[in-house]
């Protein structure tokens, strides 16, 4: 099995202006763009990196944050092993929605997609609104990792990419990495009656 590379689908969801498309910029590229537009469609990155003597190839989705494409949403999340939840700390509303898109991503995925709650924009610690305790309190609940990042300053990027990386290897099996046996498959549907 050494030397077989996996290749892994995180989606990144959240509403419009948390900083999503800059979090997936910084970490790929180590870039910050200042005026970045909103996403009008899902953007899709990769990126390798090795965990566990593994090669695994993330393969990023970030998904537009506004309303009106929500509906496309479950198509990018439908065969991720990851979710990375977005909310911006000084946007409450954006807190609220990360709880949404939880709530929807449990009760359509259960427990075939690993999550991750991050609070973007640290970097504007002194116009915050949501409260570091009630969002890790939160996370604890549902038994989800949290952190705070800033796109802008880098801080945490590189570590929610671990976490995710690390939660893709831990639930990572040779058929999850390439698909299922289609034969197997086969043979399992054609052995009724």
């Amino acid at each position: 099995m050494q030397g077989i590379q996996y290749r892994n689908k995180v989606v990144l969801v959240g509403t419009t202006h948390t900083g999503k498309t800059s979090i997936v910029q910084r970490y790929v590229n180590g870039q910050f763009m200042i005026n970045s537009v909103s996403s009008m469609q899902a953007a899709f990155f990769q990126k390798n990196v090795m965990i566990g003597g593994k090669e695994q190839t993330l393969e990023i989705w970030d998904t537009a944050g506004q309303e009106r494409f929500r509906s496309l949403t479950p198509m990018y999340y439908r065969d991720a092993r990851v979710a990375i939840v977005v909310f911006d700390i000084t946007d409450a509303n954006s807190f609220s929605k990360a709880k949404q898109w939880i709530n929807e991503l449990k009760s359509s995925r259960g427990d075939s997609i690993s999550l991750v709650l991050v609070g973007n924009k640290s970097d504007l610690e002194f116009i915050r609104v949501v409260q570091m305790s009630e969002a890790k309190q939160y996370a604890k609940l549902l038994d989800i990792p949290y952190f705070e990042t800033s796109a802008k300053t880098g801080v945490n990027i590189e570590e929610v990419f671990i976490q995710v990386a690390q939660d893709v290897t831990a639930n990572s099996t040779f058929e999850s990495a390439y698909g299922p046996n289609i034969a197997q498959t086969q043979n399992q549907e054609s052995s009724c009656c």
